[in-house]
């Protein structure tokens, strides 16, 4: 058989001559007429041909031409993209390019016909499972969480002097501890007025809590993972369906949901474990008593004094449960006010924008 020469150098007489290598390279006929019979044209061949010489000048070791050309697989491994890229453009090196393609890894969430990637997971704003997720602190819980974080800082403080002093090494908690710093502090403060300002629904983006915080969103980031790990901060993630004048409404990844809580083993590290639960029986007498009480006082007076009990330590207990509920609904009162914005029973302020010729003829004056 005849191999008819073509010289496929575009750049004349400087590039190399890919035909005498060829001819100097040439396999036995035999070869060649085995190909021709599988069904390979002579264009085929001669590209398989040239692909045997290119691997030849980068001192790899040629391929069989019947591996080349797609007929037998590779024994040692599959081609890999980079010795596609480097061997051959024909059609058998293309196939094997696609099958070395590594395998995609496996997605979070999905990607929306908007590209717009969903995290998985992600509840959607306005649901059940975002309103059973919110807990609203009281003023109490946030003043024990902000003490609680001063109370870290201190605790780090000490921790990274005595781990720089080789006394010995930190426990796994004290580590956690070890690490708390200044930025976090400022972030879980950020997102206890973010708490208190919107009643329970923490919803800042990562952008809000940097510039509240003066931190760099990296960090920001950074110190929620680290307040998440310590347990002072859990998330969900939402997303929201947006309007589309193309697309109709689609979905969109939106600021996550969070929710703030001391735990119960920062409480005992930092030695603010909270005062031991009462007994159950005692607590249901004192809440019979108060309602005893409460029942005794809301009768006129000559009846009231028949419904006392006649014996001094029964009654005696009456006015001490009395007592204790008149000063916690006092102290309930006095809270409720605190937390509204206008208090009752305080004077407005006075009306000083009246000249004085206003004053003079105002509807409060007699026209002089």
């Amino acid at each position: 058989m005849t191999i008819p020469y073509r010289n496929t150098s575009k750049g004349g007489a400087s590039r190399t001559d890919y035909g005498a290598a060829i001819l100097s390279h040439l396999p036995p006929l035999a070869v060649l007429d085995e190909l021709q019979e599988a069904g390979l044209s002579v264009e085929d061949i001669r590209t398989a041909l040239i692909t045997q010489q290119r691997q030849r000048q980068r001192g790899l070791t040629p391929y069989p031409l019947r591996v080349i050309c797609g007929l037998d697989a590779r024994e040692d491994a599959r081609p890999t993209v980079l010795d596609a890229l480097r061997f051959s453009c024909s059609d058998a090196i293309s196939a094997a390019i696609a099958a070395a393609r590594p395998a995609d890894k496996p997605k979070r969430g999905g990607l929306h016909i908007t590209r717009r990637p969903i995290h998985g997971g992600s509840v959607q704003t306005g649901s059940p499972e975002e309103a059973d997720f919110i807990r609203p602190l009281t003023e109490t819980q946030r003043a024990e969480i902000k003490r609680a974080t001063f109370r870290i800082e201190e605790k780090a403080i000490a921790l990274r002097a005595l781990s720089r002093s080789g006394e010995r090494a930190l426990t796994h908690e004290e580590g956690m501890i070890a690490a708390f710093k200044r930025t976090y502090r400022d972030v879980i403060l950020t997102m206890l007025d973010e708490e208190k300002h919107w009643k329970g629904w923490v919803l800042p983006c990562y952008e809000t809590i940097a510039h509240k915080a003066r931190v760099s969103r990296s960090t920001a980031f950074r110190a929620l993972q680290a307040l998440r790990s310590l347990g002072f901060l859990d998330w969900i993630r939402r997303y929201v369906f947006t309007p589309d004048d193309v697309l109709g409404a689609r979905q969109e990844q939106t600021s996550n949901l969070y929710r703030l809580a001391l735990p119960t083993w920062l409480r005992k590290f930092i030695g603010m474990t909270p005062p031991p639960v009462p007994d159950d029986t005692d607590l249901d007498r004192q809440i019979s008593l108060e309602a005893t009480a409460q029942m005794i006082a809301a009768l006129p007076p000559r009846e009231r004094a028949t419904a006392l009990p006649s014996d001094p330590a029964e009654r005696a207990a009456l006015f001490a449960a009395a007592l204790a509920a008149d000063f916690r609904a006092a102290s309930d009162t006095a809270r409720a006010d605190r937390s509204r914005e206008c208090q009752k029973g305080t004077a407005p302020p006075p009306y000083r924008f009246y000249s004085s010729s206003n004053m003079r003829n105002g509807p409060s004056r007699a026209m002089l």
